[in-house]
């Protein structure tokens, strides 16, 4: 694997890969110990699902074999990221029921490529519900104006 350091792929150094894995180990076992509250809380199924697919996740990106090629360590990151905002995002329709709009944290994070297909998708929702777009900007998370930008 490599870090980017100004902008350029770099080898992580043993120290570093050490740190990394510890990281994803104690997140592993943060996860698994929220999947075991959850369930004494009475979680759905399908929560206690999602968070043991994110911890095992997370003990994939503590595997030692993960820091050795960059792109599956990025798959890596990048799967544990998505359950986590799919889960948070599957919490709060489950514990807001009163919001009718609600938010992916980083939603104003959208690749380029796929902002114009977003955009089309929001119009087509207003059209159905029969209320007029108001922009054509991406919906913004919760405390945020704009359409992304800084943070």
């Amino acid at each position: 694997m490599s870090a980017n350091a100004g902008g350029q792929d770099r080898p992580f150094s043993l120290p570093e890969i050490a740190q990394y894995r510890n990281q994803a180990q104690q997140l592993a076992t943060q996860a698994q110990d929220l999947t075991q509250q959850l369930k004494q809380a009475g979680a759905t199924p399908r929560d206690q699902q999602s968070l043991d697919e994110i911890s095992q996740a997370l003990r994939n990106m503590a595997a030692s074999r993960a820091y050795d090629n960059a792109a599956e360590l990025r798959a890596l990151e990048n799967t544990a990221l998505d359950k986590m905002k799919k889960l948070e995002f599957d919490l709060r329709k489950q514990i807001d029921t009163t919001n009718q709009q609600l938010y992916l944290s980083g939603s104003e994070d959208v690749p380029p490529a796929f902002r114009s297909q977003i955009e089309e998708y929001y119009r087509a929702l207003s059209k159905q519900s029969g209320a007029a777009p108001s922009s054509t900007t991406t919906p913004t998370a919760p405390g945020r104006r704009g359409g992304g930008g800084g943070r």
